[in-house]
């Protein structure tokens, strides 16, 4: 800060006027004004203006000014000024800005003095006066065990966490145990990071794929440094890890790596020396947007694994917890002093918009447990969306607009994920957790948020469309057809469609007497055949995840949703046109649910709580399995496996055709609809089925 000018005496003619214009001038640091010559009075008045103007502005333009206003005043005149209110009005003038920039000065130190409080930073660094005898308790009764890494061949880890003891200096002291994290050597892990950037990261492209690939050169250069640095990395690392075996298949085999069947059960393996790694960073280190990197993947992994679980809901309420921490939801803040990151133009930025905007759109998701209750409010965040923009397009400083969201990068599904979460967001506040009632009012209100979700799907890019005919692909430019685009089409499609199906399924037992429930009806249906449609597309293409799509929750959620509306539709709408097309329709996606169960035991969890749920209501299947037994198929153990360019007929209605699914029989629906009748409640139906999906 510039010092405060000297006061200086005035000439005896002028300090007697001073005073009687300004009794309290004394206690004031006055300019010596005497040597001002009137010619420059109005340059000062102007000046004076312009910077009591400037006020609101940041506390080094208001120095600065100050500083221009007091070198003008104390330069050399010739000639003093005629007019002494003038000069009073030009000492008030600089007596107010020092005020102010002082004010300013105030107001920074009590932020600063606030976040200091609020900071923690010191227990993990060391950084602390506390008496030495203290210290060491607080540093060994709470920090994590001692780690650290080292590297073996995937071949040989059996167990990527182990124990050593290391002997003490100290003869006297009690030995430690230090845990081991067994990571693949370098050449094995740029090939998993690859397969997940390959194929796996446009799911939830929270990371920047040149920047996770330098990381892991100057990991494994580094590997030997203090665990406390290399703990948040080492944990995004793992979580790429665990998300790479677990989705590896025969076509990425290598010979450097086992079968495919023990990289997918290594994967279990790595997320929970995942696990360990985070719960050592969070006991000794202050956070780092890595560590929300590394949640993001495992608890996309763990709701694959478990549904949502416990685990998924501490992972995700930890991560989103550890973004407010780091100040992700002011990255763009209007005050800079409160931004975490200096430069908002920086790719470090943007990396954290893309980490903030991921945990904003999943904490508003309109499915699951959580359905009707978001935390983030977006009046209390101030971060732009992430830019549309490939990584390999992405610099340190990159400004002006970015791509149009016509043009296909790797962000597009991302973005339109947000955009479909912030209209959940919306749904959500117009629905009442204690509207359960199916009354005029409620499905009006059902009507005009399907209206947005239609309008959404006008609005999906071209490049997401799934109308393409062949004659058209051909049209379709190369960069639109990459593996990741193909597979984020599917994904967006499918959810867009199973988040209808929800919408709308409350009103198929009101189908037959009220006529504006016929149309939510229409509009069930026509998006439960489009989810099983997009599914018999997804199977002919012949990327690696077209093998491995069961094993992820979100896949199967929607085709559960379609299989619960189609089932629904026969059982109680009895009577209606096209009764055995739509068995036929039902059966197709039980027959997909029953093919999942090869990849998924939550595919035959799904399976069983459906058969529950039939059981509830009292129905009897021929082959149905007695209660405590586990479902079993009626057909052959092993997958059904479609080869790329089979021919498959779809109509223009969306039923599929039921060629090469196993055989299921069709006469469980005349006993079903025999069974049931139209008065049955479906919100209590619902009510009986596990609910597993993110």
């Amino acid at each position: 800060m510039i010092p405060h000018s000297p006061i200086l005496p005035l000439p005896s003619c002028r300090k007697e006027f001073a005073k009687s214009a300004c009794p309290g001038i004394d206690q004031y640091p006055v300019i010596c004004v005497a040597l001002v010559s009137f010619a420059a009075v109005g340059n000062f008045r102007a000046q004076t203006a312009l910077l009591e103007a400037s006020i609101a502005s940041s506390e080094h333009d208001i120095l600065s000014r100050l500083q221009r206003l007091e070198d003008i005043i104390l330069s050399p005149r010739t000639s003093a000024p005629q007019d002494s209110t003038e000069l009073v009005e030009v000492a008030h003038a600089l007596t107010n800005l020092r005020r102010e920039a002082s004010k300013q000065h105030t107001e920074n130190d009590a932020e600063w003095l606030e976040r200091e409080c609020l900071d923690h930073s010191w227990l993990v660094s060391g950084a602390t006066s506390l008496p030495p005898s203290e210290a060491d308790w607080l540093e060994h009764s709470i920090h994590s065990d001692l780690i650290s890494f080292d590297t073996c061949s995937v071949s040989q880890i059996t167990n990527p966490v182990s124990f050593f003891y290391q002997s003490p200096a100290d003869p006297c002291a009690q030995g430690e145990p230090t845990k081991c994290i067994w990571i693949p050597s370098l050449e094995e892990s740029k090939i998993l990071v690859e397969k997940y950037l390959c194929d796996i990261t446009h799911i939830h492209h929270v990371i920047h794929s040149p920047t996770v690939r330098t990381m892991v050169n100057d990991m494994y250069t580094n590997l030997q440094s203090t665990p406390n640095t290399m703990a948040a990395k080492m944990a995004l690392l793992l979580s790429i890890i665990a998300s790479a075996t677990y989705s590896w298949t025969s076509r990425d085999n290598d010979t450097i790596f086992p079968s495919p069947e023990v990289l997918n059960r290594q994967s279990l393996l790595w997320i929970k020396a995942t696990l360990d790694v985070l719960d050592y960073s969070r006991r000794s280190t202050s956070g780092a947007i890595e560590e929300i990197q590394a949640m993001i993947i495992l608890s996309f992994l763990v709701s694959s694994l478990e549904g949502l679980s416990r685990r998924y809901r501490d992972l995700f309420s930890t991560a989103a917890a550890l973004a407010r921490q780091l100040s992700l939801h002011r990255i763009d803040h209007p005050n800079p002093a409160l931004r975490p990151f200096q430069d908002p133009d920086s790719l470090q930025a943007e990396v954290g918009r893309r980490v903030w905007w991921y945990v904003v759109a999943t904490d508003c998701r309109y499915i699951g447990p959580h359905e009707g209750i978001y935390t983030v409010n977006p009046k209390h965040m101030a971060v732009n969306k992430p830019r549309n923009e490939n990584d390999e397009d992405l610099l340190d400083g990159l400004k002006g607009d970015d791509k149009p969201l016509s043009q296909p990068t790797c962000m597009s599904y991302f973005l339109q994920r947000v955009k479909l979460a912030e209209r959940s967001r919306d749904f959500t506040d117009r629905d009442s957790l204690r509207d359960v009632s199916l009354s005029s009012e409620s499905q009006n209100n059902t009507m005009v948020i399907d209206a947005e979700i239609e309008q959404f799907i006008r609005e999906i890019p071209t490049f997401f469309s799934l109308d393409h005919s062949s004659a058209a692909d051909n049209d379709v430019p190369k960069a639109q057809r990459t593996p990741g685009i193909l597979i984020q089409s599917y994904i967006l499609n499918s959810l867009v469609h199973a988040q209808r199906c929800k919408l709308h399924v409350k009103y198929l037992a009101q189908a037959k007497t009220d006529p504006a429930c016929a149309r939510s009806r229409e509009i069930c249906l026509h998006a439960a055949r489009t989810v099983v449609r997009t599914e018999r597309l997804l199977r002919k293409e012949s990327t690696p995840f077209v093998m491995v799509r069961f094993k992820y929750s979100g896949v199967l959620y929607c085709l559960f949703m379609a299989a619960v509306v189609l089932l629904l539709d026969v059982c109680l709408n009895k009577g209606v046109a096209d009764e055995e097309a739509r068995k036929a329709e039902a059966m197709t996606a039980f027959g997909i649910l029953e093919e999942a169960r090869e990849q998924s035991k939550m595919a035959t969890k799904l399976l069983e709580s459906l058969m529950s749920v039939v059981r509830k209501h009292h129905v009897t299947l021929p082959g149905l399995p007695k209660d405590g037994q586990t479902f079993t198929a009626s057909s052959s153990d092993s997958p059904m496996i479609v080869e790329a360019g089979e021919p498959t007929s779809i109509e223009e209605t969306g039923i599929p055709d039921t060629e090469n699914l196993p055989e299921l029989d069709l006469s469980y629906f005349d006993e079903i609809w025999q069974s049931l009748g139209t008065e049955m409640d479906v919100a209590n139906l619902f009510s009986g089925l596990n609910s597993h999906f993110p």
